[in-house]
C-alpha cells in the first residue's frame, strides 16, 4: 500500500512558478490567481518539461508578430512599387528616342485639347447670344402661343448651354492632367538618360 502511494506521488506532475513579489514557488498545482500569469511544469526529475506563457507575454509575442507581418507587407508593397516603377521606365524609354520626341507627342496632344476647347467655347458663345435673343422676344411678344414655344426655346438653349460649358471644364480639366503629364514625363526621360550616360 506504501509502495503504491509513493509510486503515485512520484508521478504527480510539479510546478514551479514566481510570485508578484519575485518569490519562486513549487507544488503539484498552480493556483487560479497564477494560471493567466505563467508557469512551468517540471518532470520526475525536477526538469523543465513544459513552459505555459503568461497572458502579458502572450500579448507581446502577438504585437511582435503583428509588427513583423506589417513590415513584411510594407517591404512587399515597396518592392512591387519598384517594380512597377521599373516597368513604367523601360516603356518610356522603348516609347521615345529623345526628350524631342516627348515635347512634339505632347505638344499634339495639347493642341488637339485646346482645338476642342476653342470649338465649344465657340459654341458656347454662340448659345448665350441665342439666349439673349429668345429672351427679348419673348419680352416683346403679346401672343400666348409665340411666348409659350420661345419658352420652350429658352429652355432648350440654356439645356445645351450647360451640356457645352460641362465639355469645356472636362476638356480644360483633360488639359491640366496632360499638362502635369508632360511634365513629369520629361523630368523622368532627363533623370533616367542622365542616369545612363
Amino acid at each position: 500500500m506504501t509502495l503504491l502511494l509513493t509510486s503515485s506521488v512520484a508521478q504527480a506532475s510539479l510546478y514551479r512558478w514566481v510570485d508578484e513579489n519575485g518569490k519562486v514557488h513549487f507544488s503539484d498545482k498552480v493556483p487560479p490567481s497564477m494560471a493567466q500569469k505563467g508557469h512551468t511544469s517540471l518532470n520526475k526529475n525536477g526538469v523543465e518539461s513544459q513552459r505555459v506563457v503568461s497572458a502579458e507575454e502572450l500579448k507581446q509575442k502577438k504585437q511582435e508578430e503583428q509588427k513583423e507581418v506589417a513590415l513584411e507587407e510594407e517591404k512587399t508593397e515597396a518592392k512591387l512599387a519598384e517594380e512597377e516603377q521599373k516597368r513604367q521606365d523601360d516603356q518610356l524609354l522603348a516609347t521615345y528616342e529623345n526628350r524631342d520626341e516627348i515635347i512634339a507627342a505632347y505638344q499634339k496632344k495639347l493642341s488637339l485639347l485646346d482645338q476642342s476647347i476653342g470649338i465649344l467655347s465657340a459654341r458656347d458663345e454662340s448659345l448665350s447670344q441665342k439666349l439673349v435673343r429668345l429672351s427679348k422676344q419673348r419680352k416683346s411678344t403679346k401672343e400666348e402661343m409665340s411666348r409659350l414655344t420661345l419658352s420652350m426655346q429658352i429652355e432648350n438653349t440654356h439645356e445645351s448651354l450647360q451640356e457645352y460649358r460641362k465639355a469645356i471644364k472636362i476638356n480644360q480639366s483633360d488639359r491640366e492632367i496632360m499638362l502635369d503629364q508632360y511634365r513629369e514625363t520629361l523630368t523622368r526621360f532627363d533623370k533616367l538618360t542622365r542616369a545612363d550616360r
